[in-house]
C-alpha cells in the first residue's frame, strides 16, 4: 500500500466500504435471479406442453378446470409460484441497478480520488459503459418495440445496431471493473482482488462466474478495510 495522507485514506475507506456493499447487493441479486430463472422453469414447461392455438390453449384450461379440480389447482399453483419467482427476479434486477449506480460506480469516484493515476481508467470506463450502455439499451428496446408494431422494418434494424453498440459499452464497462480489481490488489496486496478480476473477465463469457467473483470482492474488501483500521 502506497503511503497516503488522512484525507486520501478517507476516500480510500469510502471507496472500500461502498464496493463492499456493492458486492453484498450484487450477491444478493444474484441469488434472486438465479432462484427466479430455476422457478419459471416448469411454468416455461407447462405452457409449451399445452396446444399452441389460443383457441385450443382456453379449451384446454377449461375442461382442466371442470374434470379435474386436482389437476387445476396444481397448474394455478405453479403459476402463482411461477409469477413470485419471476418478480424475485425482477427485484434482483432492481437491486443490481442499485448497486451499479449507488454503489459500485460512487466506490470507484472515490478510489480515483485517492490514487487517480490508478483508478481513473477504471473509473471513466466503468461510468461511460454502463451508463450509457443501459441508457442506449432501453432506447434500443423501445425503437424495436415500437417498430415492431408499426412494422417499421428499418426501425427494428436501428434498434438492433444499437443493442449491439449498447453490448459493447457494457462490455467496457466490464472490463473497466476487471481493471479496477488488478488495480486494488497493486495497491493493497489483497490477491483476491486479483482472482476477482479475472473472474469478471471470464465472466464475460461464462456469467455464473461472477457470482463467485462478488463473493471473493467481498472477502478482499472487508479484509482491505480491517487492515487500513488498523494503520490509522
Amino acid at each position: 500500500m502506497r503511503k497516503s495522507s488522512s484525507g486520501e485514506y478517507s476516500y480510500l475507506e469510502s471507496g472500500l466500504s461502498k464496493l463492499r456493499t456493492a458486492s453484498i447487493l450484487y450477491i444478493v441479486s444474484s441469488l434472486l435471479a438465479s432462484i427466479g430463472l430455476i422457478s419459471v422453469l416448469p411454468f416455461i414447461t407447462m405452457i409449451h406442453a399445452l396446444p399452441l392455438h389460443a383457441d385450443m390453449v382456453a379449451l384446454t384450461i377449461t375442461k382442466t378446470i371442470i374434470v379435474n379440480a386436482e389437476a387445476s389447482a396444481i397448474a394455478f399453483t405453479t403459476m402463482g409460484v411461477a409469477i413470485t419467482m419471476l418478480i424475485l427476479s425482477m427485484v434482483g434486477g432492481i437491486i443490481s441497478l442499485i448497486a451499479l449506480f449507488a454503489y459500485l460506480i460512487p466506490s470507484f469516484s472515490d478510489l480515483s480520488k485517492y490514487d487517480e493515476s490508478a483508478f481513473s481508467t477504471p473509473y471513466k470506463l466503468l461510468k461511460i459503459g454502463y451508463l450509457l450502455g443501459l441508457i442506449l439499451f432501453i432506447v434500443a428496446l423501445i425503437i424495436i418495440i415500437l417498430g415492431a408494431v408499426g412494422r417499421a422494418l428499418t426501425s427494428i434494424i436501428l434498434g438492433m445496431v444499437l443493442i449491439i453498440i449498447s453490448f459493447i459499452l457494457l462490455l467496457l464497462g466490464k472490463i473497466g471493473l476487471a481493471i479496477g480489481m488488478f488495480k486494488l490488489r497493486d495497491r493493497l496486496a489483497e490477491t483476491l482482488f486479483l482472482v476477482a478480476g479475472i473472474l469478471f473477465i471470464i465472466g464475460i463469457i461464462v456469467t455464473i462466474v461472477d457470482f463467485v467473483g462478488w463473493i471473493l470482492v467481498l472477502v478482499a474488501t472487508g479484509s482491505a478495510l480491517d487492515k487500513l483500521k488498523m494503520k490509522t
